[in-house]
């Protein structure tokens, strides 16, 4: 369980980051940052380009937001720098709908998601941009879309914080967390051993990404369940899993 332990050892270290990130961040005063002027620019270069490659109409962009670790005091060195464009859905329609009622849970909500996927894939798989060492990941995400509890979410286009990052006390080395970490661990392991088809792989990482997400509209970015998913990721559990379900999706087309 080395790797499992590295994980506790970065995650107990979050409690006593009593900073931002001083790579990206400049400190002004008790608990008050902005981001540094050459990372802002950087990163508004970067959300533009992505515009471009998405075909986003400059009008049916909000905003361009940080969040995640790197926007908290739970920053660690596995920490992305979370890119989000925040959009308006309806505005990607072609302009004769712009009027037309639009539901977010519809069939074409669906389709749109699906497309901003599959923009933040191709964007990945073409792109290496880091800011600081650090990796960003760029997304688009709908206006409408609530933010986590005590998360951080930091505007660059109205150069303020949205929400300010709390600090808080938390025990990340218990024996509840360790004993998740090690029963889905075992789950992925016996998943690949077992030769696993695709279907019965997409079904465990669908289990997971549903854990994760409910358990932080319920608790929270230090929700357990998020805290596992993040162990299993920073280890290299999940990584296995995806590859191995794309070797099986492969296979299972080729004679």
């Amino acid at each position: 369980m080395k790797q499992f332990k590295t994980f506790l050892q970065e995650a107990i270290e979050l409690e006593y980051h009593n900073e931002l990130n001083s790579s990206l961040w400049k400190k002004e005063g008790e608990d008050n940052y902005t981001l540094k002027p050459e990372i802002e620019k950087k990163l508004t270069d970067i959300a533009d380009e992505w515009g471009k490659f998405a075909k986003i109409p400059k009008e049916a962009i909000l905003d361009i937001i940080l969040t995640g670790g790197n926007a908290n005091f739970n920053w660690t060195k596995y920490s992305d720098i979370d890119l989000h464009i925040v959009i308006n859905k309806e505005l990607l329609l072609p302009s004769t709908q712009w009027n037309t009622p639009f539901s977010h849970n519809n069939a074409i909500s669906s389709i749109i998601n699906d497309y901003l996927r599959s923009k933040k894939q191709l964007w990945s798989l073409k792109h290496n941009i880091r800011i600081a060492e650090l990796p960003v990941e760029v997304y688009a995400q709908g206006h409408e879309e609530l933010y986590h509890e005590n998360q951080g979410v930091y505007s660059i286009l109205q150069h303020k914080w949205i929400y300010k990052p709390i600090r808080g006390n938390y025990d990340f080395n218990n024996k509840e967390l360790s004993h998740k970490v090690e029963m889905w661990e075992k789950r992925i392991n016996n998943a690949i051993m077992g030769n696993a088809t695709s279907e019965e792989i997409y079904n465990i990482r669908k289990r997971l990404s549903n854990m994760r997400k409910s358990a932080i509209e319920k608790s929270g970015e230090f929700a357990i369940e998020n805290l596992v998913f993040k162990a299993l990721r920073n280890s290299g559990y999940l990584q296995r899993l995806i590859s191995y379900q794309r070797t099986m999706f492969d296979r299972s087309f080729s004679i």
